[in-house]
């Protein structure tokens, strides 16, 4: 466990054991605390079982005591919440892929396990005007695929994805109309 106290922010994260996640919780926009006289801590206990659940499960509790800077001055707000959980998942680079060119539209065929069985907001495709990246969560692993420098530049506003079994397609709108004879270029 870490905690960053500032006189406006307090920030406290948590780590497993196998640093595999991380948990954050922060709290910013506050009237004011004392740093120094402010304090976290950590306990460990056990939860109660219930009749369906035979095993006793241990959790741990975060407790957060902060310290005004002025003890005259009445807090109207305690700042506002700040709420993330980052997953520090494997990465895996997707190497089976293929491509096609047609006279608007250069399509790109990523092969990643599973892809048509996870939220689209497990999916997340960023298009730039020469590039464009790919990160998938699927199974507990992070799938990323790159193309950090495109033949010609592509109109990103039009460019989309779609999801299919076991694929995901990546559908880059052309700038000009023209033939791509190579996906990845190297400028020098």
């Amino acid at each position: 466990v870490k905690a960053t106290m500032q006189e406006n922010e307090v920030e406290i994260r948590c780590y497993d054991r196998d640093n595999k996640w991380e948990l954050a919780f922060g709290l910013n926009q506050l009237p004011g605390i004392d740093p120094q006289k402010s304090s976290f801590s950590l306990t460990s206990s056990k939860a109660a079982a219930s009749k369906e659940d035979s095993r006793k499960d241990s959790f741990q509790r975060i407790v957060i005591s902060l310290a005004k800077r002025s003890k005259q001055k009445r807090w109207e707000t305690c700042g506002k919440e700040k709420t993330f959980l980052e997953r520090k998942l494997p990465v895996v680079s997707v190497d089976k892929y293929s491509w096609s060119d047609s006279e608007q539209h250069v399509t790109v065929f990523l092969k990643i396990p599973g892809v048509h069985l996870v939220e689209a907001s497990c999916i997340r495709v960023r298009y730039r005007e020469l590039s464009f990246d790919v990160s998938c969560v699927v199974g507990g692993k992070d799938f990323r695929f790159a193309v950090t420098e495109l033949p010609m530049e592509i109109e990103v506003t039009k460019c989309r994805h779609r999801v299919k079994e076991n694929e995901l397609r990546v559908v880059l709108r052309k700038w000009a109309r023209c033939t791509w004879f190579k996906l990845q270029v190297h400028r020098s």
